[in-house]
């Protein structure tokens, strides 16, 4: 007899068996991600300053406000750290 087992079933199989190597492709190590380090910077800081809407950020940087929503609220580019600036005197 014959078990079937699903996708997500399979998967954690071969990861726990060593069939399969875990892979981070997220942020800049995802081959279709539209936006760089650098980007993600900026759009923090844009963000962190609160004079631009979420959709402005978004249609400067081509990319939906969902995306910069992702990437505020830490669901996206987590990795990406933006220290605030801080006023001279």
């Amino acid at each position: 007899m014959h078990s079937s087992l699903s996708a997500s079933e399979n998967m954690s199989h071969a990861h726990s068996n060593g069939l399969r190597h875990s892979v981070n492709t997220q942020g800049k190590n995802n081959g279709f991600a539209k936006l760089t380090e650098s980007q993600v910077s900026q759009i923090k800081q844009l963000l962190a300053n609160g004079q631009l809407t979420q959709k402005t950020i978004g249609s400067q940087f081509n990319v939906s406000r969902e995306t910069i929503s992702s990437i505020k609220n830490g669901r996206r580019w987590q990795e990406v750290i933006v220290l605030p600036n801080k006023a001279v005197a």
